[in-house]
């Protein structure tokens, strides 16, 4: 899985470093399925429901660098 071998590259389960994500995805069962998943693997995961919502957090809320994934 790419996430599993990117999240490795960055330390792994060491603690160096958290990695933040930025999840969208419109259908709910999927995106709380996701999030969930991924929390449980040591990811901060903010999740949208849209593209619109998080380009509207993107742009007012948080700097693009704040996720290291999107």
């Amino acid at each position: 899985m790419i996430v599993s071998f990117w999240y490795e590259s960055l330390g792994g389960e060491s603690g160096e470093m958290q990695p933040s994500l930025l999840l969208v995805e419109d259908d709910d069962t999927i995106r709380e399925t996701i999030r969930d998943s991924l929390c449980l693997e040591g990811f901060v995961v903010t999740a949208c429901a849209n593209g619109r919502d998080a380009l509207n957090l993107l742009q007012a809320e948080a700097p693009a660098s704040a996720f290291s994934l999107i």
